[in-house]
């Protein structure tokens, strides 16, 4: 599931983090890939993510306000942009929206970034895909 609704001052947005989104943030960006794309933001966000890995989502209103830069803001307000604009394209949004929600609202920028990165980075898996059977000992013929 990579769908969310988020209130900002009153409003309820609906966003999604699908291809789109990711494809609109590449835009937004200036990237024609959506691999560069992801690495940008998995690099903008590496110091909260190294500093609050261990974090629930629902606990993000325990992260430092101090620990949190321009940069991650700002890619933040992108991201939120973007997943906006993909669950709808014709939504009015104002661009210090993203600012109100995670000041008044921290908890929902958790679970917008938790999605976000459950829906976009590969998980590891245990199966593999395709696995094949061990192929079977051939008999020995006896020589006689």
């Amino acid at each position: 599931m990579n769908n969310l609704v988020i209130e900002i001052d009153g409003k309820k947005y609906p966003v999604t983090f699908t291809y789109k989104c990711i494809r609109i943030l590449s835009d937004k960006l200036g990237f024609n890939s959506p691999v560069a794309t992801l690495q940008k933001v998995g690099s903008v966000f590496q110091s909260l993510i190294d500093a609050y890995a261990d974090l629930d989502t629902n606990d993000f209103d325990q992260v430092d306000p101090h620990s949190i830069t321009f940069e991650q803001l700002d890619m933040f307000s992108d991201l939120v942009e973007s997943a906006i604009k993909a669950a709808d394209p014709d939504t009015a949004f104002a661009p210090n929206d993203p600012w109100k929600l995670f000041v008044n609202n921290p908890v929902a920028c958790g679970n917008a970034m938790a999605l976000f990165f459950e829906a976009n980075i590969p998980q590891e898996s245990t199966k593999t895909v395709g696995k094949r059977k061990p192929a079977a000992k051939k008999r020995q013929k006896k020589k006689s």
